[in-house]
């Protein structure tokens, strides 16, 4: 993503020098967006666009620490009250990260790949019981390819949430687990597995909640990406029970594109339990 750096090289201190940079990045699209809605039972096409703007923030002490943060421009507001953005110090212990950020086990599991240019619903993607919680803190350590996560939910809240995530990853595979606990709801285990051969990358991942009180859900499914040169091909296939005797399937495919310089002409279809979205579009990188 290019970057415009709106300063860079501040001197701090006297007994040493510590560099501090600030940059802005953005993103945008624009495209045509149909949808096939339940009620109407026809499909309801539109123009699609935006553009965001994000500002990233990092500097370095003189012992080594390396601190930063990072907000998007339109969450800016959330951003100051500590919902949206984030903080964070790393050193040789790890990194400490505070602000809207996503669970350990989402941060080590991951989803499926998605298609299209806007997600298409994101139906590749399993819900995380605490990613919900946007005031928390999450730790990370990373060693010859091992990474683990531990995160807990603001102290204050009425639902107490916690969260455990470990991931090993190598060029050709990768496998990872995630533990997450909330008081109110109830416990969830994801693991997920990943494996690259002859340009594929196939991703097939599962869950299951144990609920407080009624039923308990799982969702499991399998995606994978074709990449050559500046064309990728994806499919993803996944199921999620929505109650003791329904379930509901989850199925796209979707190609894009890269056309350089930041710009990807993209393009899927997705089917939502029996409801059709497509889309094509191009997103930018600035």
């Amino acid at each position: 993503m290019k970057k415009i750096l709106l300063a860079t090289t501040v001197l701090v201190g006297t007994a040493g020098f510590a560099s501090a940079e600030v940059t802005l990045s953005g993103n945008g699209r624009m495209g045509i967006t149909s949808i096939e809605t339940a009620a109407a039972g026809d499909k309801e096409t539109s123009f699609n666009s935006r553009v965001r703007a994000s500002v990233n923030m990092s500097a370095s002490s003189d012992g080594g620490l390396e601190f930063g943060g990072s907000f998007g421009i339109h969450d800016a507001g959330a951003a100051a009250g500590g919902t949206e953005g984030s903080v964070f110090i790393s050193g040789a212990f790890g990194k400490l990260t505070m602000g809207g950020n996503d669970s350990a086990a989402q941060n080590a599991v991951g989803q499926l790949a998605g298609v299209g240019y806007t997600g298409n619903g994101d139906h590749n993607e399993i819900g995380y019981l605490t990613s919900g919680d946007r005031e928390s803190a999450l730790y990370s350590y990373s060693a010859s390819g091992f990474t683990g996560y531990v995160s807990v939910g603001q102290p204050d809240n009425a639902d107490d949430t916690y969260s455990v995530g470990a991931a090993y990853a190598t060029d050709a595979f990768s496998v990872a687990v995630g533990y997450e606990d909330s008081s109110v709801v109830g416990t969830q285990t994801s693991v997920a597995a990943s494996a690259t051969m002859s340009g594929v990358t196939a991703k097939a991942i599962y869950m299951t909640r144990d609920n407080v009180a009624g039923f308990d859900p799982s969702s499991y499914g399998l995606s994978a990406t074709y990449a050559m040169d500046a064309v990728s091909l994806t499919v993803f296939a996944r199921q999620q029970e929505t109650s003791a005797t329904d379930t509901a399937y989850f199925q796209g495919i979707g190609a894009s594109y890269a056309l350089g310089g930041g710009a990807t002409l993209a393009g899927g279809v997705a089917n939502a339990d029996g409801l059709t979205k497509a889309d094509l579009g191009v997103n930018f990188s600035f």
